[in-house]
Order: structure tokens, then C-alpha cells, then sequence
């Protein structure tokens, strides 16, 4: 229970427990006690590293069953195809489960960017127009959410926007109540609800913003570093923002007892696949 108790402490006051580890350890040094001076070396050690670099957390930490979650799908045309698609998968995981479910329909905006940049994420395959146009829907849509907390910022904090573009589509059966689990019990400012994994060696990249929740908290910190839409794809300004160190993340857990939907040789992966399939 003590130690528990401790780590639990460490979790939460990061920079002060590195301190304070660092005081006791001097006790025990001038007490010549080296067992418990070697333990506290380690957890200095060990916090030091923790206080230094928290980008991804473990997110079973919380217990804020009751914070506010809406539920948006983005879709470029209501009536089409996708769009419901999108909409009606939405509402049968979410709305039986007391959660707003919205539809943000896409904006054409004058995009004034420099033509002579390329930017991060057009390739062959995401033209320039798409690129921006992805990207400008999801800044909207955060900025909206911005909006409609303006005076409440500090209750709201924990409250977490869930975004899904139009080809989201489900991995396992029950998916809406195993991202529910995820969101309420997350403390990372970005929690991919679905991902593109890629490692280079010991480097690690995350891409897709198909199904993610981000925390007002984390839209807050990402629009204060200067981020639009002329930087490029979201999915790599978000990445961006979690190498410097400006948004905490994790990758929702997938279950154990069920199978997933996800076939083999597919690089997407999660709770929600990308891709009508």
C-alpha cells in the first residue's frame, strides 16, 4: 500500500517527487544506509526520465466516468453514401450510451497557401486541395469545440471532442462501448481511437486521424504552438505536436477475447479501421 501510494504520488507531482527522491536519497547517504540509498538512486533515475518525457501515458489512470464526451463525424455530403454510413454507425455505438452524436459537414474555404511548398502529407495519392481540405475540417471542428467551452475552460479540461472521418468503420462488435472505456478512462491529451503504425528501426511514427479523441486540454496546447492548415495533413501536425513534447498520447487497448475485422497485410489498426472494407 505504501509504495502504491507512492507511485501513485510520483504520477501526479512528477517534477516535486523528482525532488523529493533526490532529498531522501541524501538522508540515507549521510545515514550510510546503501540499500535504501541504491533503491532511491533508481527511482530518481527512474522519475528524472518520467518528469522529462510524459508524451505517452498509461491511460487506465483515471476514473472520470462522468466527463463530457461529443461524439462528431465529419462528412463532406449528408446524403451520400458514406456520409450515412458514417452517421448510422455513430449513432448505433453511441447514442443508446446518453452521448451527443453531430455531424459536421465540410467547409469550402480560399485557401491562401504558398504554392511553391510542398506540404507534409501530399503525395500521388492526397492531392494538395484534399490535404488542406482535411486538415482545415478538423482545425474547424476543434475550434468549434474551443468555442462552445469559451468561460468554461478550466471545468471543462477532461472534457474529450471524439472525431471520425467518413471511412471510420468498426474492428470489432461491440466498438463504440470499447472506445466509451478508453475515452473515460484516458489521460492523454490525444487517445487514438485508430492508427497507421509505422517503425524505423527504434523510431516510431502514428498516422491516421480517422478516430481519435482529443482533450480540450490538448486543442488548447495545439493551437497555442501556431499549427494551420498551410503546415500540411493533420495526422502529421499531430504527431509533430507529440514529438516536441506538447501533447501527451495513447493508443487505445485492444481486446484480447475478440477477433478483429482487420485483415492481414493491413497497415491500419484499432478499435476503428480507416476504409470502408
Amino acid at each position: 500500500m505504501v509504495i502504491w501510494g507512492l507511485v501513485k504520488f510520483f504520477r501526479k507531482f512528477p517534477v516535486m517527487s523528482t525532488i523529493l527522491i533526490k532529498k531522501i536519497h541524501i538522508v540515507f547517504i549521510l545515514k550510510n544506509n546503501w540499500l535504501l540509498s541504491s533503491i532511491f538512486v533508481f527511482l530518481f533515475v527512474a522519475q528524472l526520465s518520467n518528469a522529462k518525457s510524459r508524451s505517452y501515458v498509461f491511460h487506465r489512470q483515471s476514473d472520470e466516468s462522468f466527463r463530457r464526451i461529443e461524439v462528431w463525424g465529419i462528412t463532406l455530403k449528408s446524403n451520400d453514401k458514406i456520409s450515412m454510413q458514417l452517421m448510422t454507425m455513430l449513432k448505433q455505438n453511441f447514442e443508446d450510451k446518453n452521448i451527443s452524436v453531430n455531424e459536421f459537414m465540410g467547409t469550402k474555404s480560399e485557401m491562401n497557401c504558398p504554392h511553391n511548398v510542398t506540404l507534409s502529407g501530399e503525395d500521388d495519392r492526397h492531392s494538395r486541395n484534399k490535404v488542406l481540405g482535411i486538415t482545415l475540417q478538423h482545425l474547424l471542428l476543434w475550434q468549434t469545440f474551443l468555442y462552445q467551452n469559451k468561460g468554461k475552460q478550466r471545468e471543462n479540461l477532461s472534457s474529450y471532442l471524439v472525431v471520425f472521418e467518413d471511412d471510420a468503420n468498426c474492428a470489432f462488435a461491440n466498438c463504440g462501448e470499447l472506445a466509451l472505456i478508453e475515452i473515460r478512462s484516458t489521460i492523454a491529451d490525444l487517445l487514438y481511437l485508430g492508427w497507421w503504425e509505422y517503425k524505423d528501426g527504434k523510431s516510431l511514427t502514428l498516422y491516421g486521424a480517422h478516430a481519435y479523441a482529443i482533450s480540450l486540454k490538448g486543442i488548447m496546447a495545439f493551437l497555442s504552438k501556431g499549427y494551420s492548415i498551410c503546415n500540411g495533413s493533420i495526422d502529421i501536425l499531430m504527431w509533430d505536436a507529440i514529438k516536441k513534447g506538447y501533447l501527451t498520447w495513447a493508443k487505445a487497448t485492444l481486446p484480447l477475447d475478440q477477433k478483429s475485422k482487420r485483415r492481414d497485410g493491413q497497415l491500419t489498426d484499432g478499435i476503428y479501421l480507416q476504409g470502408w472494407r
